[in-house]
């Protein structure tokens, strides 16, 4: 399954009786596992048929009683088994014969974020349709998923923002969301992002330096200063050469501005 398919199918309400949601993003998983859980249940009845288990905590019956119950004034029942990693290995044989006949009425959850394929429960989960797996997204992906991101909150962003945007946060997704939705509530009212955003600068730098970027700071140091009619990007001054922000050449300009 890919998200394509899985956002297909919550949207035309056709949902399976096994989830399998893992991966490297921890963010991605849980959206996930949350926008299956919200579409599927009643909100009215949730108290009645929503179940949340955590795989360090809970016994193999529980899953299975929960599970085979019939949902009450509802058309399904929904079971969420947070940390599916985590269950222990009695409880995963148990619950390998329900997943050759689950419960139609039953929509069963299971999110890990570093499953051991090798296990038999695994692998029989991993062959249910419902399996998605979200792998780690890379520097060079951060840009599509900015601009997905940016497209559902109704904005635009170009390449060159998406870009920015990617190096003053990381690749933290969950944080990366964070301050898209703080700028789409930045009182920004044109289609694109970027070019008002010069202006209005509301992103807080929250990634973390490493060490080559600590190297290139040092290395900064012993350049010439550039000219101090830079170009404002985010609201800050960005050097000809492009050097981040947080150089000690763009703090030393921008004092003598």
């Amino acid at each position: 399954m890919t998200e394509q398919e899985l956002e297909k199918l919550i949207k035309t309400g056709n949902f399976l009786p096994v989830y399998f949601f893992y991966g490297d993003e921890p963010f991605l998983v849980e959206r996930a596992g949350r926008r299956v859980m919200e579409q599927a249940v009643d909100p009215t009845m949730k108290d009645f048929n929503l179940n949340i288990y955590y795989g360090a905590d809970c016994k193999g019956t529980e899953i299975l009683d929960t599970s085979q119950t019939l949902p009450m004034f509802s058309e399904r029942r929904v079971v969420v088994v947070r940390q599916a990693d985590k269950l222990p290995a009695a409880t995963q044989e148990g619950l390998v014969p329900y997943l050759a006949n689950p419960c139609s009425e039953t929509c069963l959850i299971f999110l890990a974020a570093k499953p051991d394929l090798r296990r038999k429960f695994f692998m029989e989960l991993k062959k249910q349709p419902g399996t998605l797996e979200f792998k780690k997204l890379y520097d060079n992906k951060l840009g599509p998923f900015i601009a997905a991101e940016a497209q559902i909150q109704g904005k635009r962003i170009d390449g060159a923002g998406a870009e920015m945007l990617a190096f003053m946060v990381g690749n933290n997704l969950q944080e990366l969301v964070s301050q898209i939705e703080k700028a789409a509530l930045y009182k920004i009212t044109c289609r694109s992002w970027f070019p008002r955003l010069k202006k209005q600068p509301c992103i807080s730098v929250t990634v973390q330096p490493s060490g080559w970027r600590m190297s290139r700071r040092l290395s900064v140091r012993a350049r010439p200063l550039p000219p101090l009619n830079w170009p404002v990007l985010w609201g800050r001054k960005i050097c000809p050469r492009r050097c981040p922000p947080c150089n000690p050449c763009c703090r030393m300009a921008k004092s003598r501005l």
